[in-house]
């Protein structure tokens, strides 16, 4: 099983966001949640896989 890392967090937290903010457009029909879904979702992804990263490093250690 392949470990999350930096690069895998962003990009799954870019797709949930992307996921999220398409929902959210065809729902309320407003286009302006893509400003902020896609940066939310990166940092996001990133600080999770960071977070992923270090445990992972602490526990081979």
């Amino acid at each position: 099983m392949k470990k999350l890392n930096l690069g895998t967090g962003m990009v799954l937290g870019i797709f949930l966001s992307a996921a999220l903010a398409l929902v959210v457009q065809l729902i309320t029909g407003d286009s302006t949640v893509w400003s902020w879904a896609i940066p939310v979702g990166l940092a996001c992804g990133l600080a999770i896989g960071a977070g992923k990263e270090n445990a992972a490093n602490k526990g081979a250690e």
